[in-house]
């Protein structure tokens, strides 16, 4: 593992899983002051979306970090276009 990406990979997966929690907790509000609450089984099948959206974030992001490494060494190395 590279320095500094387990760092970087475990703030964006931290970030990404607070953002979904909020969106949770906002839909569920939602319904609630439209007169239309969800049931237990409902908000249950909204975490298990939210959460199946949510996987495979990890690889999405090694994958990012992993061109932005290149991109970089490409500019260090005076490969870059910039």
């Amino acid at each position: 593992m590279q320095p500094g990406k387990t760092h970087w990979v475990d703030n964006a997966k931290l970030f990404a899983a607070e953002r979904m929690a909020r969106a949770y907790v906002s839909g569920v509000a939602l319904c609630e002051e439209a007169g239309r609450p969800l049931t237990g089984l409902q908000q249950i099948e909204l975490m298990k979306a939210a959460l199946l959206e949510f996987e495979g974030i990890e690889e999405a992001l090694n994958a990012r970090f992993q061109v932005e490494r290149l991109l970089n060494q490409l500019g260090a190395n005076g490969n870059g276009a910039g």
